[in-house]
């Protein structure tokens, strides 16, 4: 996503904060906030595995507090986006669970090998650390306890992928109505909207479909 020549520090981290701000439909203002203790990854009962991140949704107060998933498509582009977007998660919590003597394979897996009080210590210490955290200008060294302005953010997308980073927020409601077919109360719960209508705009009709449900109708 980000272009070649740019350091790899911060290749890792933007292509993770738009890889993410993508998957999640988030705003900037929601992603920017996002610490690593809001991320985790779950099995279902059927063994799917799925990213979970627990976002602030500032623009609706009756659902200050979101929680995100989206699903390791094994074999989809997804994927791949998913592990761009972990990939800063990951560069960040090793040092943190290497003093307790962890791999970050372990904690993703939230290993039985964890005793629960290393298991609170460990959280308790992620919950301090930005996912996209504050750098010093002309500098390499972040600020793990800052995160990065919504300025700064917004002049990343301008400079790195010339979007709006609404433009993703958009484009995965869109592909979440029209390739998983969530209903409009379910996308409405994803974006974070207050009101339905706020969902609408992104239930673009497609016309194939149109063609199909006239095709497919048994009509005597």
């Amino acid at each position: 996503m980000v272009r070649e020549g740019v350091l790899t520090n911060k290749r890792r981290f933007y292509n993770s904060a738009f890889a993410l701000s993508y998957l999640l439909a988030l705003r900037v203002s929601e992603l920017n906030k996002i610490t690593l203790a809001d991320i985790s990854i779950y099995k279902t009962e059927t063994s799917k595995i799925f990213l979970r991140v627990r976002t602030r949704n500032l623009k609706n107060g009756k659902m200050p507090i979101k929680n995100l998933i989206t699903p390791f498509n094994l074999n989809g582009q997804e994927k791949k986006i998913i592990k761009k977007a972990l990939a800063q998660y990951i560069y960040l919590i090793n040092p943190i669970l290497k003093k307790y003597g962890y791999t970050w394979k372990q904690w993703i897996a939230r290993s039985p090998k964890i005793p629960l009080i290393e298991k609170d210590e460990i959280t308790k210490e992620l919950s301090n650390i930005y996912m996209y955290p504050s750098s010093a200008s002309n500098s390499e060294k972040f600020k793990l306890h800052k995160n990065i302005s919504r300025v700064g953010m917004w002049k990343a997308y301008s400079r790195y992928v010339n979007k709006n980073p609404h433009f993703f927020r958009k484009l995965r409601a869109t592909h979440l109505y029209n390739i998983y077919q969530f209903s409009l109360k379910e996308l409405q719960r994803f974006m974070g909207h207050s009101d339905v209508r706020s969902s609408t705009p992104y239930t673009l009709v497609n016309l194939t479909n149109i063609e199909n449900k006239f095709l497919d109708a048994e009509v005597h």
